[in-house]
C-alpha cells in the first residue's frame, strides 16, 4: 500500500513535466517560431489552432532589430510585461506564518514549486512575493531556477519576485523568464566573478524580445493557465500524499496502526 503511494507520487510527478513540456512547446511555437504565422503566410491552416485563435495571427512577417517578427507585433523589452516586486520585510509573526522559499527550494528547469520550508526559518534579507508572481533565482542564474508563486510566501533577495505589468501577459511573462535564452542573457550579465548575481535593473529589465498583441498573450494564458493550474494541484496532491507516507510508515512498522486504517488515510488523501 505504501508503495501504491510511492506509484502516485511519480505519476503526478510525471504528469507535471507533461504539462511543463506542452507549455513550453506552445510558446516556443507561437512566439519563438512563429508557426502560426509561416502556416498563413503559406496559405496554410495553423495546426492545432482553433480557427477563433488563429484569426489572431497576422499573415505577414516584417523586419526587425530581432530579425522578422509577425507583422503588427513589436520589439520591446522584458520590462514591458514584468514589474521587480521589491517588497523587503523583517523576521517577523506575519513570516513565521508564510511559507518560506529560498532559492534552494526551487527545482532547477521546472516552472512548478514543490518544495518550502516553515517561516520560522526566514531570518535575514527576506522579501515578499504574492500568489501568481514569478520567482527567477538570481543568484549563479545558469542553474535555471524559474517558478510560478503558487501561494503568497517570503524568499530571499537572492532571487527577484517579478509580477506582470497585465494580468493577460502573466503566462507569456512565465514563459518568457523561463525561456533559455532569458537565462543565457541573465547568466551573460551577471555581476561577481565567484558567485554571479543577475540584475534586473539596469539589465534584465532591458533584454529585447519580441511583444505579441494583448489578444494573442491572452489567448496563450487562457491554455497555459489551465495547465499551470493543474499542475499546482498536482503538486499539493504529491505533497499530501508524501505527508502520509512519511505519516504512516513508522506507526505500521510499530504495529500501532491497522491496514483498514492505512486505506482510509489513502483514499482521503487521494481523493
Amino acid at each position: 500500500m505504501l508503495g501504491g503511494i510511492d506509484d502516485r507520487i511519480a505519476l503526478l510527478r510525471e504528469t507535471n513535466a507533461t504539462l511543463e513540456a506542452i507549455a513550453q512547446a506552445l510558446f516556443k511555437s507561437w512566439f519563438v517560431d512563429f508557426d502560426p504565422v509561416r502556416a498563413k503566410a503559406e496559405g496554410r491552416d495553423p495546426e492545432g489552432v482553433p480557427p477563433e485563435v488563429a484569426d489572431l495571427f497576422p499573415s505577414e512577417f516584417e523586419d526587425s532589430e530581432l530579425g522578422e517578427i509577425p507583422k503588427g507585433w513589436r520589439v520591446g523589452r522584458l520590462g514591458d510585461v514584468l514589474k521587480q516586486r521589491v517588497e523587503r520585510t523583517k523576521p517577523s509573526s506575519q513570516t513565521e506564518q508564510l511559507p518560506y522559499v529560498p532559492i534552494e527550494c526551487i527545482s532547477s528547469k521546472s516552472v512548478f514549486l514543490v518544495e518550502s520550508r516553515p517561516g520560522v526559518e526566514a531570518q535575514s534579507s527576506l522579501t515578499l512575493f504574492r500568489e501568481g508572481d514569478i520567482v527567477f533565482g538570481a543568484m549563479r542564474p545558469y542553474f535555471h531556477k524559474v517558478c510560478l508563486a503558487p501561494f503568497d510566501g517570503v524568499t530571499r533577495t537572492t532571487a527577484f519576485v517579478l509580477s506582470p505589468i497585465k494580468p493577460e501577459m502573466a503566462m507569456f511573462a512565465l514563459f518568457q523568464m523561463f525561456d533559455d535564452r532569458t537565462i543565457e542573457f541573465a547568466t551573460n550579465h551577471s555581476e561577481g566573478s565567484t558567485i554571479p548575481y543577475a540584475k534586473w535593473a539596469g539589465s534584465m529589465e532591458n533584454m529585447s524580445i519580441v511583444v505579441p498583441p494583448d489578444d494573442v498573450a491572452a489567448a496563450f494564458g487562457e491554455i497555459v493557465d489551465g495547465l499551470m493550474r493543474r499542475g499546482i494541484q498536482n503538486t499539493e496532491q504529491s505533497q499530501s500524499l508524501a505527508e502520509l507516507r512519511d505519516t504512516l510508515l513508522p506507526r505500521l512498522m510499530s504495529g500501532k496502526l491497522r491496514i483498514p486504517e492505512i486505506q482510509e488515510a489513502i483514499e482521503e488523501a487521494a481523493a
